[in-house]
């Protein structure tokens, strides 16, 4: 059965789905979630002198309306592989072991200096990342083009991989609440999406569907292959098909 939860996709971003917490009169809270999105090399001057004021509405609003920081002192040099690597673990490449976008892989006796690595692989990460810290304490975690996702590669200082980290992230990587889709790291080419190759159907093995809210169309769902595994769209809506969420089961 397919679970009626799903994210709509953003430019580099991790969504965390907070378990309830009981509050003061011990009754349990809503859900709640975090969203955490960068924009890769945005700058708030330029947006506001290069695009027009109705064409984002939304996005202006958050510098006019929500807290904003006066500065940050940002990862050195500021490349989009090091520069999220220490957004994702809360430290600087000299901690994270990413410090370019391409870079000579550690430990450095065993490598050469012509030898390069992509900072953007999971491999080159020594410090744990938000999503794994989240999948261990048992929340459930999207990550959508997300640097350095994947399978993890940490390094002892003396040389060689530390063997029980490497086994403890692994499984929090295959834990079924974490779900992370990276296509820095590679994978299936992009296709198009057709109403010939995938032809609509009727959606009925979805669950919770009242978390859905009003619905006042049939539901219809699409499912394309993604290298071994599936993806299956749900389409919905109060009055035509104009909402649509993603679910890998």
């Amino acid at each position: 059965m397919k679970p009626a939860l799903a994210l709509a996709p953003g430019a580099l971003l991790v969504l965390l789905a907070c378990a309830p917490q009981p509050g003061p009169s011990g009754a349990g809270t809503a859900n709640r979630r975090a969203i955490f999105v960068s924009f890769d090399a945005m700058n708030e001057e330029r947006v506001r002198t290069t695009v027009a004021p109705d064409a984002i509405p939304n996005l202006l609003r958050f510098f006019d309306e929500a807290s904003c920081a006066d500065g940050a002192r940002p990862m050195w040099p500021s490349v989009t592989a090091a520069s999220h690597a220490a957004l994702w673990t809360g430290v600087y490449g000299n901690v994270n072991g990413v410090v370019a976008n391409a870079q000579v892989p550690l430990p450095w006796s065993e490598f050469s200096l012509t030898e390069l690595r992509s900072g953007f692989e999971p491999r080159e990460l020594r410090a744990e990342p938000i999503w794994i810290t989240a999948a261990r304490a048992g929340r459930s975690v999207v990550g959508h083009h997300v640097t350095q996702a994947g399978e993890p590669g940490r390094w002892r200082p003396g040389g060689g991989r530390d063997t029980a980290l490497v086994r403890r992230d692994s499984a929090a990587l295959a834990d079924l609440r974490l779900l992370l889709l990276n296509g820095y790291a590679g994978g299936p080419e992009p296709r198009l999406l057709t109403a010939e190759r995938n032809p609509a159907k009727p959606a009925t093995a979805w669950r919770q569907i009242e978390r859905l809210g009003p619905v006042g169309v049939p539901l219809r769902e699409v499912s394309w292959a993604i290298g071994p595994d599936s993806l299956h769209a749900l389409f919905f809506g109060p009055d035509q098909y104009r909402e649509v969420i993603v679910s890998a089961y």
